[in-house]
């Protein structure tokens, strides 16, 4: 059964979980929490990152449950389709 996490429990998680993740991996969180919906690329684009160092730290941050995948959209330049990401909401975070 699922629940709703409570705000003890939210604080807890904001004061335990997110410190432990590192300053690269916590630039690209804030990145994507700003901006919503953004791919690898775009995201790269706005840290002035290659996108090597932007997978590896959204993989991580995947992970960990801090993001997830929020479907594809076409890439303005090369046509194909990407992955977006976005952050995992207040609301969202569930125990099982």
């Amino acid at each position: 059964m699922k629940t709703s996490l409570r705000d003890t429990s939210y604080q807890a998680y904001r004061n335990d979980v997110l410190p432990s993740i590192g300053e690269h991996q916590q630039k690209v969180l804030e990145i994507i929490r700003q901006e919503d919906y953004l791919s690898d690329k775009e995201i790269a684009q706005r840290l002035g990152w290659t996108i090597n160092s932007v997978t590896g730290r959204r993989n991580e941050l995947e992970q960990k449950g801090l993001i997830f995948d929020a479907g594809t959209k076409q890439d303005e330049r090369t046509g194909r389709r990407v992955h977006i990401w976005t952050a995992v909401k207040k609301q969202q975070i569930l125990f099982f």
